[in-house]
């Protein structure tokens, strides 16, 4: 469920999209209207339309997000802040400036940050972001939190740049950016998955090693 609370807004941005793609006169038309103001020139074409659509409702609906969190005083993580952080941020210049190659770079952003934030964690404030989230349910060896916590770390700057080089080399042209907004939106979040699925097989072993000497019960 939580999974699915984040993802809210890259889901909703993808449809927008593509709904937008599919009637560009309707898109533009829309997009002059609430953005033309915003926008820097004034004009907003066609083909830019479903971006700048598609990047408004997933400002709205990070904002929704965290109002929702808020007024249910509920914990935001740090990664939803920064992510919200950055689709304001990246999504505005996107609007501002016309132009998707600000955008391009959110999910980029958002792994590397979501990297930093776990070193900085571990090197300066000697803290295991992830043993804080999981150390109620396991009860593992201080080595293999260590081990934990470098593979997060590997992970989202692996990712980051994986989704840079989709973002503009593979899928680099205007044309291509449909061809990202699909990669980034339904592909990263399955190599995401075999990490974790890989990362719970990984624990399973050490877990098991522990109950067999009667650690756990």
């Amino acid at each position: 469920m939580k999974f699915l609370f984040d993802f809210f807004p890259v889901l909703l941005f993808f449809i927008v999209f593509k709904v937008a793609g599919i009637y560009p006169d309707t898109a533009q038309m829309i997009a002059q209207s609430l953005l033309g103001g915003m926008v820097a020139h004034g004009s907003i074409d066609g083909r830019q339309a479903p971006v700048l659509l598609g990047v408004l409702v997933t400002i709205l609906a990070s904002a929704f997000q965290i109002s929702y969190l808020l007024l249910t005083g509920k914990k935001i993580d740090a990664i939803l802040w920064i992510s919200a952080f950055l689709v304001t941020f990246l999504g505005g210049l996107t609007i501002y400036f016309n132009d998707e190659n600000f955008v391009r770079w959110k999910p980029t952003a958002v792994y590397w940050s979501s990297g930093f934030i776990f070193a900085i964690s571990q090197f300066f404030f000697k803290k295991n972001p992830i043993r804080d989230v999981l150390e109620k349910e396991f009860k593992l060896p201080e080595e293999v939190w260590g081990q934990l916590i470098w593979a997060w770390i590997g992970f989202f700057f692996s990712a980051g740049l994986i989704t840079l080089i989709f973002a503009f080399v593979i899928y680099k042209g205007p044309d291509q950016f449909s061809s990202f907004v699909t990669f980034k939106t339904f592909v990263m979040p399955v190599i995401m998955l075999v990490f974790v699925i890989g990362q719970g097989l990984f624990l399973s072993k050490h877990i098991e090693h522990i109950e067999e000497k009667g650690e756990v019960k």
